[in-house]
């Protein structure tokens, strides 16, 4: 797992195998502002071969910025 040290947000992370083989990297490469915050807009998905230790094929996630919603009135 990779950390951002200023902000000590999530960078990378590699998911392993028993034998502690890579089979998957998760990489952040775009981030939003939501509010005040930072949040993932985009993630890189590496799916790794564990034996050779290559990329076998990539993905990208990305989230959209969640929309406004009005406040609900009294109990539903």
């Amino acid at each position: 797992m990779w950390v951002h040290k200023k902000s000590r947000a999530l960078i990378q992370v590699e998911g392993l195998d028993q034998e502690g083989r890579a089979l998957r990297r998760f990489q952040v490469t775009h981030l939003m502002q939501v509010g005040d915050k930072h949040t993932l807009k985009r993630m890189r998905v590496d799916t790794l071969d564990p034996v050779r230790g290559k990329s076998l094929g990539v993905t990208y996630l990305e989230f959209e910025k969640p929309k406004a919603v009005a406040p609900k009135r009294g109990l539903q």
